[in-house]
């Protein structure tokens, strides 16, 4: 057991900074609080919140299943909640199969929500 919470711990490392005058390969692309009030960061804080995950953790290079434990019916569930929230237009069921990382939830999520004419909000339920 312990073994286990050991490796766990060892690939949730982060890289190590480099010294300066060191170039750092591959940096993660950040994606929220470095994009602030952006579609982009909405999108990212959507994610963050529904699943329960720290925004420092998502870049777009973050895997839904490999790097955040994510299966298919959560990735379902954040395009839902995207066509909740922006209004966007209704995702197939071929895009969120093909909806792997963070980055391409967003980029996803952004050609669905047409920033001119957004649908109609949905009326609220009158309260009797």
């Amino acid at each position: 057991m312990a073994k286990a919470i050991e490796s766990s711990a060892k690939s949730n490392k982060k890289p190590a900074k480099a010294d300066k005058g060191e170039v750092v390969k591959n940096p993660p692309t950040p994606v929220g609080p470095a994009v602030e009030n952006t579609l982009e960061a909405k999108l990212v804080h959507l994610i963050a919140e529904e699943m329960a995950i720290e925004e420092a953790e998502l870049t777009a290079d973050s895997s839904f299943s490999d790097d955040l434990g994510l299966d298919e019916i959560d990735i379902a569930e954040l395009l839902k909640c995207a066509e909740e929230q922006f209004q966007a237009r209704e995702f197939t069921e071929d895009e969120w199969e093909d909806c792997r990382t963070v980055g391409d939830f967003v980029q996803l999520a952004i050609s669905h929500i047409d920033k001119k004419n957004p649908k109609p909000a949905k009326p609220a339920a009158k309260k009797k």
